[in-house]
């Protein structure tokens, strides 16, 4: 019974995060954790505050031109939750910013996780972008299954708020669901009405015929 009130608060939580990052007020810390502490302070005021801001507009210019002069601000953690350029561009929804950042990344770094345990994948899920989603998985195809806060995939948090095309891109891209996962995406389609997007892709995604059973039972219960 507790469930789908864990779901509404979680969902609410991921459009909150969201919310924060693309508000021009959102309060910057006063320096980069990332980097040593001789250069933390007078870096992160020459670079960190006009990162953020050519991010959230997406002014890849200015961006590039920080980046040539600040390299290891790349994956730097410029806001208080430990978000870097890429985590806020794509909660912007800034499609060539993050194609531009993305060519300049190693793939590894594109699964940075901020300190509430998101990738900017996560956030792109969360906006609901499916172009800034593929940009960045097309250079690290594991991506879809790192997951984020409360142990959620990104699938899991785009099914949370509906976004019907973000589900049917990485659904099928991500890997390591347990039934419970799958009880818990079911759930979500079904809230959100995605559950037609969820049947479409479920055999060819789920090997599990016990997992796939239960869901069809529960789907059917649900309909009833």
């Amino acid at each position: 019974m507790g469930k789908p009130s864990q779901e509404r608060s979680l969902s609410e939580l991921l459009s909150s995060e969201l919310a924060n990052l693309t508000d021009l007020g959102y309060p910057l810390i006063v320096y980069s954790a990332d980097l040593n502490e001789a250069r933390r302070r007078g870096d992160y005021m020459n670079y960190g505050v006009r990162l953020y801001q050519a991010a959230l507009k997406g002014q890849w210019e200015v961006a590039r031109q920080i980046l040539d002069a600040y390299p290891d601000s790349i994956n730097a953690g410029i806001t208080k939750h430990g978000d870097t350029i890429l985590h806020i561009a794509a909660a912007a929804t800034r499609t060539k910013f993050v194609e531009e950042l993305v060519s300049k990344m190693s793939p590894d770094n594109l699964g940075t996780q901020n300190r509430m345990g998101n990738t900017a994948l996560c956030l792109a899920a969360v906006s609901g972008d499916v172009s800034i989603a593929k940009a960045m998985v097309e250079a690290n195809q594991g991506l879809p299954s790192i997951r984020g806060h409360s142990n959620f995939t990104p699938v899991q948090m785009a099914a949370l708020l509906g976004h019907r095309d973000m589900v049917d891109y990485l659904l099928p891209l991500t890997t390591g669901f347990t039934n419970a996962d799958l009880m818990a995406l079911l759930t979500a389609t079904v809230n959100t009405d995605l559950y037609g997007v969820y049947v479409g892709v479920s055999y060819s995604v789920f090997t599990n015929l016990n997992a796939l059973h239960s869901l069809i039972l529960f789907s059917h219960g649900k309909q009833m």
